[in-house]
């Protein structure tokens, strides 16, 4: 008996704080849809340039901060709502990361 409701209390503990909610500085998933899907196309054409961060951390960087001056953020809350996502939401970041596919499947068929 002691051992079902020790079970059932760490089940509920568990489901708790799974369930929590989204802090206002953490950002949302449309928009985090929106940065990751210009992060990747950033990625690929800065692979396509031979631009590395660590060949060339200024240019990478120059880009990075347009993506973040863009949409209004500081790159820090963009690493936190990334770490937010991966500690408490990952199925939200699953969401995230298959809409960002999504999004450029879209753009290639657009070509």
């Amino acid at each position: 008996m002691r051992r079902n409701i020790l079970f059932i209390f760490i089940l509920a503990c568990c489901a708790l704080t799974s369930c929590q909610k989204r802090p206002e500085n953490i950002l949302p998933p449309k928009v985090m849809t929106e940065i990751i899907t210009d992060l990747q196309l950033h990625d690929a054409a800065c692979q396509l340039k031979h631009v590395t961060p660590t060949y060339n951390p200024e240019v990478y960087t120059h880009y990075y901060n347009q993506i973040t001056e863009k949409y209004g953020i500081e790159p820090a809350q963009l690493d936190s709502s990334l770490k937010w996502y991966t500690i408490n939401d990952i199925v939200g970041l699953r969401k995230i990361y298959k809409n960002v596919e999504r999004n450029i499947k879209e753009m290639q068929e657009d070509k």
